[in-house]
């Protein structure tokens, strides 16, 4: 675990960024990088009767090169999350708070 202004960063996530061939190939996902963060649930939404989302909330050290593109993986799982968005919240560079949708 690793610590950061206080918060308990316990949760292992990997970074991965779409890697297309062209034309309509199918898309891969290639690991950037695989890092410590603190998860936070945000809430959820039924989209249909067999669909639903939900909303977490991801701090982690700062990094520059995350885009909505982008999907993150919860490590020992096969969990996916897609990207919403990815801010520095006071601008100095220190960590990045990541909100990101899983479909379930």
């Amino acid at each position: 675990m690793h610590t950061l202004e206080g918060a308990i960063k316990k949760r292992r996530l990997t970074l991965e960024s779409p890697s297309e061939t062209g034309g309509d190939a199918a898309v891969t996902w290639t690991t950037v990088a695989t890092v410590w963060a603190e998860m936070l649930g945000l809430g959820g939404t039924e989209l249909s009767g067999i669909e639903a989302t939900v909303d977490y909330r991801f701090k982690i050290w700062y990094r520059n090169d995350i885009n909505p593109r982008w999907r993150m993986g919860l490590v020992g799982t096969t969990r996916k999350l897609q990207i919403i968005s990815a801010f520095d919240p006071d601008g100095r560079s220190n960590e990045l708070l990541i909100v990101a949708r899983e479909t379930v």
